[in-house]
């Protein structure tokens, strides 16, 4: 079965994150980079992104990635080991 690139607009219809947190995960190594598929073209394999999706859904049913969740978790004295 041949490989399905996605282009960045579907990427984020199907992750439901926008352009800059995408980047901001690649850049955490926490999402799939994309390919090169032109001179100025990069698409992410489709596997991947489904593969990503899927993890995430099992690791994290919570929204980890909320503004409010991320500060409580670091402000919280209670948290500190």
């Amino acid at each position: 079965m041949p490989t399905r690139f996605l282009r960045r607009p579907e990427v984020e219809a199907r992750t439901g994150l926008s352009r800059s947190s995408i980047y901001a995960l690649m850049d955490k190594s926490e999402f799939p980079r994309p390919r090169r598929i032109g001179k100025r073209a990069v698409a992410w394999d489709e596997a991947q992104i489904e593969r990503w999706l899927s993890n995430r859904a099992e690791a994290d049913p919570l929204d980890l990635y909320s503004p409010k969740r991320r500060t409580a978790e670091t402000t919280d004295p209670s948290s500190a080991s």
